[in-house]
């Protein structure tokens, strides 16, 4: 899958990926709504580091909402062009909280692709939601890891 580049707005969270708070999802839908954003707005999540080799406490998730285009960060909230390119594409069933094992059977199964060579992270999230919550036991949420062509 081709991802294009796009803008977002941003607020992060360090610390463990398991507790990203819901509450930072809450801070850009209210941002968005001060700035008269298109409904329903389009939620993603950057997962910037990987477990394995960053300790817990330094991993870096991004809740982004899709922007028309740049502007001046205010206060938590900031922008980034969210690089495009080319993806492996999952899609997850099921709470947020089973995303980790998700990725525990999606990497092998990238590694493996035959024409295709994992190029590292971060690794995209796309949640197919009109809002992000912990409460919602069924969501589809599509995970995108970076590729390149097989020489």
């Amino acid at each position: 899958m081709r991802l294009h580049h796009i803008h977002v707005a941003f607020v992060r969270h360090i610390g463990p990926y398991e507790s990203v708070p819901e509450a930072i999802f809450d801070e850009l839908e209210q941002w968005a709504r001060g700035h008269n954003m298109a409904s329903p707005p389009a939620w993603t999540g950057i997962r910037h580091d990987s477990p394995i080799a960053t300790p817990p406490e330094q991993l870096r998730f991004d809740a982004v909402l899709v922007v028309p285009g740049p502007f001046a960060p205010e206060g938590r909230i900031g922008h980034q062009l969210l690089e495009g390119g080319e993806f492996a594409l999952t899609t997850h069933a099921g709470p947020y909280e089973t995303l980790p094992q998700a990725y525990e059977t999606i990497f092998p199964r990238v590694m493996n692709l035959p024409k295709h060579q994992l190029i590292g992270l971060p690794a995209v999230e796309i949640y197919h939601t009109a809002k992000v919550t912990l409460r919602y036991q069924i969501n589809h949420t599509d995970i995108c890891l970076p590729v390149t062509p097989s020489s």
